[in-house]
């Protein structure tokens, strides 16, 4: 659903910044981040689904991170 065709509000009444898109997303980014009560390592990206070449990067980032904590925990770095 599209936010000018179907409000956030809708779903969060608390929500206040009508249809702008940025907003929209810094509140649910907000929203997430609440919710991460175990305060684990959260990298959020904002892109659309059909942005090929950054969809591209975020499973690029996405990879190297959990490569990364791999290797963390098993102690060779």
């Amino acid at each position: 659903m599209k936010l000018p065709k179907v409000p956030l509000e809708r779903y969060f009444p608390e929500y206040s910044g009508g249809a702008d898109i940025n907003k929209a997303a810094k509140y649910i980014l907000w929203r997430f981040m609440q919710t991460n009560r175990a305060r684990l390592s959260v990298y959020p990206h904002l892109t659309q689904a059909t942005d090929t070449t950054n969809i591209c990067l975020v499973f690029a980032t996405v990879k190297e991170t959990i490569l990364q904590n791999a290797l963390k925990d098993s102690g060779i770095l």
